[in-house]
This record gives C-alpha cells, sequence and structure tokens, in this order.
C-alpha cells in the first residue's frame, strides 16, 4: 500500500509531529510568565511589632504594640520651639524612636525564625543593670527610660512584669518569677540602638515606597551590603549616614532610617525605605504613602 502523508491544520498555540501516514498533535511550550522587574517589590508578611510615637506628658514617647495591645513604652526629652509646620533646633536627647524601631525590628525578626519566647530572660549584671535577654543576646536595657502602664517603683518587678507581657504575646510562654544572674556584655546592636540623635536640620515632605526582596546582600550605592532587615533608606542627595525620621502621614507611625543607598528613581517620590524600616511605618500593604522627613543632625 502507498504511504501518504497526512497534514492535519492545527492553530498557532500547538506544534506538528509528523510522520508518514499519521499525525500527532504536541502541545507547544507554555509561555514563560514574566519575571518579577528590577526593583518591583514582591509581599513581604505583616509586622507582628508595631510601633507608635506620641507624646507623653509634653515629652516624646514610642509605644511598642504585639496584635494592636500597649507592651511596654520608650520615653525621650525634647526642648526648642516648634511653630506650625516649621522647626527651629529641636533637640532631641535620646529619641524614643529609635530604640522602639530598633528593638520592634528585632522582634520581628525573630518571630520570623524558629525560636522560643520561652528564652527571653530578664538578666542583672554585677553593677545592678536590668536587661531584657534573648538566649546569649541582650535586646533591651530596663532603665528610667523604659516603662508600661502600671508601673511601680521596683526596677525588678517592672521589668519581669515587661518580659512577661512579651513573652505572653510573642508566644504564649509561661511569666517568670525570678531575675537570672548575667555577666555577658552588651551586643554590638545594642550600643548601635542607644546612640545619640540630634537635633533637626530640615524637615522635607514627599512620597516614600519601599524595597527589599530580591535585594539581599546586594551592594548598596555606599557600598555596603543591603540588609532587608535593617532601618535603612535610599535618597538622592542626602549624604550617606545621615539620619532621617520618617512619618508615614496616613497613620503616624514613625521610624529612624539611615541613609546608605541612591534612589528611588521613579519620579515623584522622595525616598525608599528598607522592608524593616517600611514594617514599621504599616506601609507593606500600602506600597506607597505620603512621608514627613526630619533630617537629624548632630
Amino acid at each position: 500500500m502507498r504511504n501518504t502523508l497526512r497534514i492535519i491544520g492545527v492553530g498557532a498555540a500547538n506544534l506538528i509531529s509528523l510522520v508518514v501516514g499519521t499525525s500527532v498533535l504536541v502541545p507547544a511550550r507554555p509561555v514563560r510568565a514574566e519575571v518579577l522587574k528590577v526593583g518591583e517589590r514582591a509581599q513581604a508578611p505583616a509586622p507582628l511589632v508595631l510601633v507608635r510615637p506620641h507624646r507623653l506628658e509634653g515629652q516624646p514617647a514610642a509605644t511598642l504594640f504585639i496584635r494592636d495591645l500597649p507592651m511596654l513604652t520608650f520615653l525621650g526629652r525634647s526642648s526648642g520651639v516648634t511653630t506650625g509646620s516649621k522647626m527651629a533646633n529641636v533637640q532631641v536627647e535620646g529619641d524614643p524612636l529609635v530604640p522602639a524601631t530598633q528593638f520592634a525590628a528585632r522582634l520581628n525578626r525573630l518571630t520570623q525564625q524558629r525560636w522560643d519566647a520561652k528564652d527571653l530572660q530578664v538578666v542583672q549584671t554585677a553593677s545592678q543593670e536590668l536587661w531584657l535577654q534573648y538566649k546569649n543576646e541582650r535586646l533591651l536595657r530596663f532603665d528610667n527610660t523604659v516603662t508600661f502602664d502600671g508601673a511601680t517603683n521596683d526596677p525588678v518587678q517592672n521589668a519581669l512584669q515587661m518580659t512577661n507581657r512579651l513573652r505572653l504575646r510573642l508566644g504564649n510562654a509561661p511569666p517568670l518569677t525570678a531575675v537570672t544572674p548575667g555577666t555577658m556584655p552588651p551586643s554590638l546592636a545594642q550600643r548601635v540602638v542607644t546612640a545619640a540623635v540630634g537635633s533637626v536640620r530640615s524637615v522635607l515632605q514627599g512620597w516614600a515606597s519601599w524595597y527589599g526582596p530580591g535585594f539581599q546582600g546586594q551592594r548598596t550605592a555606599s557600598g555596603e551590603p543591603f540588609n532587608p532587615q535593617g532601618l535603612t533608606a535610599a535618597h538622592r542627595t542626602l549624604p550617606f549616614g545621615t539620619q532621617v525620621r520618617v512619618t508615614n502621614l496616613r497613620n503616624g507611625q514613625a521610624v529612624v532610617v539611615r541613609i546608605n543607598d541612591r534612589g528611588p528613581h521613579i519620579p515623584g517620590r522622595e525616598i525608599d525605605i528598607s522592608t524593616g524600616a517600611a514594617q514599621a511605618l504599616g506601609l507593606i500593604q500600602m506600597g506607597t504613602a505620603p512621608v514627613r522627613l526630619e533630617v537629624l543632625g548632630p
């Protein structure tokens, strides 16, 4: 019998594999989905721990919230003249946003890892300092700049109460009844947290966006590796190392960031902040938001 070649017409979405006397339809390889563009924001988990700045008895304060419940409050002092939206040499002594947002960022990182809230302890050094410690890492020094609603004149009981609140809300861990002796020196991270913040040199307003996923470890314009959970930001002109207090004008949340990169590269945006800073500002779901930038100087 004579073999014949039969050709069956198909659409462009299929490939035709032809054999003498037969015809087989082979589905074409599906079109590859477009990859994320450079700079495109991937979704990040919403933060568990938030910081809300406010004023307490006329002085700046920042309260730490977990699941909308207040845990503890960082206190600060300010002096200077503020008139409307203009500020005249407002001196911030121990800006409470610095330790509050650093502490919140560290707790958020811990809760995204495998950890146990039972490892949160109160340790007391030979010099009678009281610290919140997680395993071998000191997270927070309990002093007169950290308080809570219901605080007493007993610093040991206050430290235990604040720690028990955190243990309960972060991992349903049982309460502590005593402090633990400790001799380990404060970590470098803690020394950075307690660094002083100077006066407000200038105030800017504009729109903020955030970046992080996909950029882990890449070199920033300043040369240092990018850490999405670090409290850093990109600005087109501010010198590297400049500290800027960023306030989300939609919800009042604020964070102090350090400039270590250049950007944003999209017209109409003033600053591009890291994932950790965006979590502190409640900016993850918003994507962008109007902000006030207070440039801090020595």
